[in-house]
């Protein structure tokens, strides 16, 4: 099992910029939860932001984390409707891809 769990930790995961690009994604850092799709990579002083489209989300309470992930259903989501949401992925504890439809309003 050791040798198992040492031959994943060693595994890479490679993923060009562009692989986001369209894709709907949670973002989740220590403190906080953004929705949203990627509309491109964008450089920000040397460092790779994600931009999102406008109407991205701050998820103040997803529920169950699992219902949220396979149903799409939200508790309290606030809706950004101003544009250029930046994410900077270094600041994220895990980037799940999104499934589901994306909010359109605050509930």
């Amino acid at each position: 099992m050791k040798k198992k769990v040492k031959a994943l930790a060693k595994k890479k995961v490679k993923a060009s910029r562009s692989d986001f690009i369209g894709r709907c994604f949670l973002f989740r850092t220590a403190s906080y939860h953004i929705l949203g799709r990627v509309k491109r990579v964008a450089d920000v002083c040397g460092t790779n932001f994600f931009e999102l489209e406008t109407g991205s989300s701050w998820v103040a309470d997803s529920g169950r984390f699992s219902e949220a992930m396979n149903n799409g259903s939200l508790c309290e989501v606030e809706v950004i409707k101003k544009p250029n949401h930046l994410v900077n992925p270094a600041a994220c504890s895990d980037i799940l891809e999104w499934h589901h439809e994306l909010p359109t309003e605050t509930k």
